[in-house]
């Protein structure tokens, strides 16, 4: 019979042979002594703290962690989520984001950086087979006489369409008066995760760099309620979130892949 051998050779180092005869060795960050307590809280910080899955599966070596749970645990309304302004400062810059869709629905976005270098989503837009001109329509109308350095698009919205009778999304847009780029979009949707992590984590004062205006209630839906896949039946671990209700999160992560807001505030 033949059985899996399992041996510890020093402090975060594990050796395994497996019942193929594989030889599996297991590397963790306490095998660098380097690394002390003090120094691992804050780079665990970075990840949403210790028990965040993301922590927990990049260091802990815990390939369950993603699995079921929630994308963003670390969003809490009560320090992410702020009053609406009277007015925006005019000096602040200002972007808009846009994720299309008909049946999928389609989000715009609309975000700021204030002075001390946080990223504020301070508008949404959030509609279901609409079509768009009328979209265009409704995000120019809600962008009254704003200012923006630019508006980001999802990038498979310059693919040419049979529909768009050969013009793509964007160029539709484009033709409605609302100019477009394409926004930066990672290959592995979990990589886009991380810059707005980054903005989530409070910092020493206990302010995140990103926050909401509380009447975004579809962006906090949707940040509260996104859920990494459950494992398959075959028992592969999922590094992939369910694709449900996610737009306006679309449009957050493609804004926080474009801009530093620390940079942009210097």
């Amino acid at each position: 019979m033949i059985t899996e051998t399992h041996k510890k050779l020093m402090q975060g180092v594990e050796v395994h042979e497996n019942r193929n005869g594989l030889t599996v060795l297991r590397l963790h960050y306490t095998a660098d002594s380097s690394k002390n307590e003090e120094g691992i809280e804050r780079e665990a910080a970075k990840y949403g703290g210790k028990q965040s899955a993301f922590w927990r599966s990049e260091y802990e070596i815990d390939f369950g962690a993603r699995r079921g749970g929630l994308v963003f645990p670390i969003f809490n309304p009560s320090i992410h989520c702020i009053p609406p302004m009277e007015e925006i400062p005019e000096e602040w810059p200002k972007y808009r984001v846009i994720d299309p869709g008909f049946r999928n629905a389609c989000a715009c976005a609309w975000f700021t950086v204030d002075y001390d270098g946080n990223l504020i989503l301070y508008r949404e837009l959030y509609k279901r087979g609409w079509k768009i001109e009328s979209l265009a329509q409704a995000i120019k109308a809600m962008s009254q006489r704003e200012k923006y350095q630019y508006t980001l698009i999802d990038p498979s919205a310059f693919a040419k369409t049979l529909a768009g009778g050969g013009r793509s999304v964007a160029d539709l847009f484009v033709n409605e008066g609302v100019t477009v780029s394409p926004a930066y979009r990672a290959s592995h949707k979990k990589d886009q995760f991380y810059p707005l992590l980054e903005l989530l984590v409070p910092q020493e004062n206990g302010e995140p760099r990103f926050k909401v205006f509380n009447i975004c209630e579809t962006f906090v839906s949707e940040i509260m309620g996104y859920r990494w896949k459950e494992a398959r039946a075959d028992g592969v671990e999922p590094e992939e979130p369910v694709k449900l209700n996610d737009h306006l999160l679309d449009c957050t992560f493609y804004m926080c892949a474009a801009v530093d807001p620390r940079r942009v505030a210097e």
